[in-house]
């Protein structure tokens, strides 16, 4: 099936070049020779809907997965929750991007599991701001942010670092991401950590309004609904993605995604621990980091891929997910069709990898 301009699902890949034009912003360069795009959520969310234009009678959004059956290591039916009702379907292939090895924990397959996982961060955005340079802005909050914690003001209680979303000041409006000291435990309720998200965007603002002059007027633009959860259980797949392959910047012949993103740790410091690749390097991610030990035809990407937790801590970062997210909707394809796996990978290969 086509969609309005006429390509197949399969023709679409989410591109950079986009998503750039879209937001109306160009690559930075950071710090040890790494490039970063900014861009606007509102921009990456039509870019990323393109794809579904047209076939909304197979879009399902909002959905929850509550059960699958499992047949000679197979996915049989699955069962969905949506505002609608419940439906089943019978997929040829699945993948899992939920970040928490949801459909490995339904199928009754091992994970991997920490007993704390690192940091997560809130982020809001701000108008009113009055000034339009973003460094000085981001150094005045993280002194403000220092000064706070020295003095135990009560409205920073609990927040470990501040930031600003790259390239997101402008006209006046600004992105904060607030990274709190507060490391989730297995099984810790997620509704929970979005209320402590909540509260602590609320003070943080009201402490840049008091403490930042910049900031002196500025209100709520929008406050993310969701905290910024870096990383929770993930699935065990043929591969497991290491510290080593990701600082060594390997480059196995089955990689199929790249990633160049230090890993970035959020432990229990006051920021991020980060070690770099090779300045210039980059890593590639194997096939089967992105493909179910246990399960024939699942299929993982984004931050629920099979990786340590340190791995994973570099793999997570959202260019890493775009990537690992094609790889996986290829090889899902290939399998749900009764190609040739081998077949995916070449053409994963000869699509993704620099030249």
């Amino acid at each position: 099936m086509n969609n309005r301009d006429g390509r197949s699902a399969a023709e679409y890949r989410i591109s950079c070049v986009d998503v750039m034009a879209c937001s109306r912003t160009v690559p930075e360069r950071g710090a040890h020779g790494l490039w970063y795009m900014p861009y606007r959520i509102e921009a990456f969310n039509e870019v990323a809907m393109m794809p579904l234009i047209g076939f909304n009678e197979r879009t399902r959004l909002g959905s929850t997965v509550t059960s699958c059956e499992v047949n000679d290591r197979r996915i049989g039916r699955v069962h969905v929750e949506s505002a609608s009702g419940f439906y089943a379907i019978t997929p040829g292939a699945v993948i899992d991007c939920s970040g928490s090895a949801v459909m490995s924990r339904l199928c009754g397959a091992d994970v991997i599991t920490e007993q704390r996982y690192q940091a997560p961060s809130q982020v809001f955005f701000l108008s009113g701001i009055h000034t339009d340079d973003a460094p000085t802005l981001e150094l005045a909050m993280m002194r403000a942010l220092m000064r706070a914690t020295a003095s135990g003001d009560e409205l920073v209680v609990g927040v470990k670092h501040i930031g600003l979303l790259h390239g997101s000041l402008r006209d006046g409006s600004v992105g904060v991401k607030v990274t709190v000291h507060h490391r989730p435990e297995q099984g810790e309720d997620l509704n929970e950590l979005n209320a402590l998200g909540h509260r602590t965007a609320l003070g943080i603002i009201e402490f840049l309004r008091q403490q930042v002059e910049a900031c002196s007027e500025c209100t709520i633009k929008s406050i993310a609904p969701e905290i910024g959860v870096r990383t929770e259980q993930r699935p065990v797949g043929k591969h497991i993605l290491t510290q080593t392959e990701v600082l060594g910047a390997q480059k196995p012949t089955d990689g199929v995604a790249v990633g160049a993103w230090p890993i970035e740790h959020w432990g229990d410091g006051p920021g991020a621990d980060m070690q770099w690749l090779p300045e210039g390097e980059h890593y590639l991610i194997p096939a089967g980091a992105l493909e179910s030990a246990a399960i024939e035809g699942l299929y993982f990407a984004g931050r629920g891929i099979s990786a340590s937790e340190m791995a994973i801590a570099s793999a997570r970062v959202i260019g890493t997910c775009l990537s690992t997210g094609y790889a996986a909707g290829m090889l899902a394809a290939y399998h749900a069709l009764g190609k040739s796996r081998d077949e995916a990978i070449a053409r994963l290969r000869a699509e993704q990898l620099p030249h």
